[in-house]
């Protein structure tokens, strides 16, 4: 689905706020995680599990196939490789860092205060949008 809309939704609202929308598709859909729990019917639970999925599916493809082209179209051809290796060293790199802190937060306050924490951290990601020159919000000087 996201594969499918990403384009038009470029289109229609630009690079950069396709950028953050998908970003606050992810992270908002993971907000239906620490609810679920409130839940006692299992077929509500299963049914807001599964939107939560699917907006977190066409979220994070919205995003990812436009931020990698935005990287690639900025990026001088020699960089490519470097660049690449570069980002999946900082991304995968720093994910055990998080599980670390995500696992003792879990202990402090719980499992869906953190997952809740989590997700709010996801949409505070899209603020590196907003203030970025892709054309978000209008900066002083720009017509």
């Amino acid at each position: 689905m996201g594969a499918i809309v990403t384009d038009k939704v470029d289109r229609r609202i630009g690079l950069g706020r396709s950028l953050l929308l998908g970003v606050l598709l992810t992270g908002g859909s993971d907000l239906f995680f620490p609810s679920a729990g409130r839940i006692h019917t299992q077929w509500l639970v299963i049914g807001l599990l599964i939107i939560a999925q699917l907006f977190f599916g066409i979220g994070l493809t919205m995003f990812q196939i436009k931020q990698v082209s935005l990287r690639q179209s900025l990026t001088p051809n020699q960089l490519q490789g470097r660049m690449n290796a570069t980002l999946s060293m900082l991304s995968w790199g720093i994910a055990p860092l998080g599980a670390l802190l995500g696992g003792m937060l879990g202990l402090v306050i719980g499992l869906s205060p953190t997952l809740f924490v989590a997700a709010l951290g996801e949409m505070a990601a899209g603020l590196l949008l907003v203030f970025s020159p892709l054309g978000i919000v209008p900066h002083k000087g720009a017509t």
